[in-house]
């Protein structure tokens, strides 16, 4: 046996090579890898070595499993001290899966062999992937209650649940595992279970339109209750128009008759405004048996109480009669209208599909050209979305693209939807600063002026946009004094994102406006949103720094296509220098703005404002030049002073 120098390029020809033929299912070549060469010292770390092939990252014991290989995973497993539950990423049916061990593919994969295989050489038959899903889980997909019974058998447990808090039982009503269902109730698993948003197995099997599996649930005594929205099973039938789901709860007399009206009503309102697959018969024949019902002879009328008008939705009210609904029958907008009307009066403005629909609405007047109801639809979908804690960002991008198109054909939009827009911004930063404050307290490093969030960058670009807009738009003084009580708001907040703040991106010309529509009516740098930041506040900002040290003179100092637009450069390096900002403030490499000028004007300007420089600022450039120690117990402002320096 050969002795190999296991050099760096040499191990690693090595470890691709093994993966290469476990990948092929090569035993001949791995047998001849083992008996040729002597790879005792690294053989767990050639064989544990994971590699990357079109976006699976596997190891030579995981991509055999992948590939169905028992006969070479046998072999793997027999050689030497193989991890079995090595992990990685794995492409199953389209659906990519991280963490995911041997077993966990094998279950995924139906390879029921394999699976014995694998448990038979220790694999842990609860493992859990990036999203908590367990063998059993991915056994379930198959609807194998063969497999899933053997692994039971060694210790799986079935009560444990993915990221969405669904176990076994709930997995197999989502995917619709109707074998491993019934066994499960055979078994007299616990009925009572419930997700992160309250739905028990009754709930699932309702709006995944199962009518079987409500049934077997209901004979075998699932509960009837709420989520934590308030709705019960019959109503998120209908939610998500599962008509037969609702006919059987009906039939059973299992709700109340004002649910079986609510309902039938909400079936009637899914379909009148479904963003993908409206039927306006439908909706409107669900809604008549809804009113029959209402008024049905022999019993109390029951009247629609709790009806508040939305004026985004244009209707003054909803239909009180069977000829309301005749007349609604003709208007198909006006179907639409009433259909999100009545959704948002039963589910409430916490259900997760109530501003979707609205948005989808939204979307299709915009496109047929009525941006009045496209933006009214969008603005009151928007606070919805904000209280389920789900960013607005997409929506409020819809809503400045629909104003460049308004722009484009001289039709502006009203200064007030501006200052709305510019208001949720403020909102949804507050909640983005609070979040930012919670995972600092959690790593025990809080920092109040600079909350990081992923979407930061995003959220304060749109508040800039809607800014510009509002300068565009603000005629009035009542208009301008608006305009700045909202940028203020804003302001206030400090947000930053790297150390770049609001009056960063305002004068940094490489600030994003993500499209095209966009640009056309909001450019940067921008002198005059400069201007309105520094009147509302940022003046304290013009001596931040970003992530690189640069503050906002170093950025449009950098700026070189001022040449056709001189006016903004000279109005944001006086702007900047007459609020405090620093000619000679360093950045991380040691220069100044002057160091980084891009045109000969902004280097004039900067220079005449050299003479401006302070004892203070020539102190602070000795210090930090000379590395001289400053003493323990200075300010931070002072000390950040000198660093700037």
């Amino acid at each position: 046996m050969e002795a190999i120098n296991m050099a760096e390029d040499n191990l690693l020809y090595i470890k691709t090579k093994v993966h290469r033929l476990c990948k092929a299912g090569d035993i001949r070549g791995l047998k001849a890898i083992l008996s040729n060469w002597d790879i005792t010292e690294y053989f767990h770390e050639i064989f544990n070595h994971r590699v990357l092939h079109e976006g699976e990252w596997t190891t030579p014991l995981l991509i055999t499993v992948r590939n169905g290989q028992e006969n070479v995973t046998r072999f793997l497993l027999e050689v030497g001290k193989i991890e079995v539950d090595t992990t990685g990423t794995v492409v199953i049916n389209k659906e990519i899966t991280k963490r995911a061990s041997p077993l966990w593919c094998a279950a995924r994969l139906g390879n029921f062999a394999m699976v014995q295989l694998l448990v038979e050489n220790g694999a842990d038959v609860n493992h859990k992937t990036s999203v908590s899903s367990t063998p059993l889980h991915a056994a379930c997909r198959n609807n194998s209650v063969i497999m899933v019974k053997y692994l039971m058998g060694k210790g799986a447990d079935y009560s444990l649940t993915d990221s969405n808090e669904n176990d076994l039982l709930l997995n197999c009503i989502v995917y619709g595992s109707k074998d491993v269902f019934h066994y499960l109730l055979s078994i007299n698993v616990d009925l009572f279970v419930q997700d992160k948003r309250g739905r028990t197995p009754l709930h699932m099997a309702a709006e995944n339109g199962h009518v079987a599996m409500v049934d077997s649930l209901l004979k075998a005594g699932a509960p009837i209750t709420k989520t934590v929205v308030g709705h019960t099973p019959i109503i998120v039938a209908a939610e998500y128009k599962k008509s037969e789901v609702v006919e059987h709860f009906i039939k059973t007399s299992l709700c109340s008759r004002q649910e079986k009206i609510d309902a039938l009503e909400l079936l009637g309102a899914t379909f009148g405004c479904h963003p993908v697959k409206q039927d306006s018969q439908k909706a409107i024949d669900y809604f008549c048996r809804a009113m029959k019902e209402r008024i049905s002879e022999g019993m109390d009328p029951l009247i629609k109480s709790d009806i508040h008008t939305v004026k985004a939705y244009g209707i003054l009210k909803e239909s009180e009669s069977l000829s309301d609904l005749e007349s609604l029958s003709r208007d198909k907008d006006t179907l639409c209208s009433e259909s999100l009307a009545v959704r948002e009066r039963i589910l409430g403005p916490l259900c997760f599909t109530v501003p979707c629909f609205v948005s989808e609405y939204g979307t299709v007047c915009g496109n047929n050209g009525n941006y009045e109801k496209c933006i009214s639809l969008w603005m009151h979908s928007i606070p919805m979305f904000i209280r389920q804690r789900k960013p607005p960002f997409d929506t409020l991008m819809l809503i400045l693209q629909i104003f460049s198109e308004m722009f484009a054909i001289e039709r502006k939009p009203e200064i007030k939807t501006v200052l709305a827009c510019l208001d949720f911004v403020t909102e949804e930063t507050q909640i983005q600063i609070e979040k930012s404050r919670e995972k600092a307290h959690a790593d025990e490093e809080d920092d109040d002026n600079k909350p990081y969030h992923p979407s930061s960058v995003s959220i304060l670009h749109v508040g800039l946009f809607f800014m510009v807009i509002g300068l565009k738009l603000a005629v009035t003084e009542e208009d301008k004094s608006l305009l700045k009580q909202s940028t203020k708001k804003l302001v206030d907040k400090h947000a930053a994102c790297d150390g770049y703040t609001l009056l960063h991106f305002a004068v940094d010309f490489e600030t994003g406006t993500f499209n095209d529509a966009i640009r056309t009516i909001v450019s940067f740098p921008n002198a005059d949103l400069c201007a309105l930041l520094l009147e509302c506040g940022a003046d304290s900002d013009v001596s931040s720094s970003n992530q690189q040290g640069r503050g906002p003179l170093h950025l449009i100092a950098r700026y070189s296509n001022s040449v056709t637009d001189l006016q903004c450069l000279r109005k944001i390096l006086h702007l900047l220098i007459e609020h405090g900002a620093h000619v000679d403030a360093t950045d991380n490499e040691g220069r100044t703005p002057l160091d980084v000028c891009a045109t000969t004007v902004a280097e004039v300007i900067l220079k005449r404002h050299q003479r401006d420089i302070t004892l203070k600022c020539l102190a602070a450039r000795i210090l930090h030049a000379r590395k001289i120690q400053v003493a323990d117990g200075i300010s931070t402002e002072l000390n950040n002073f000198i660093n700037r320096h």
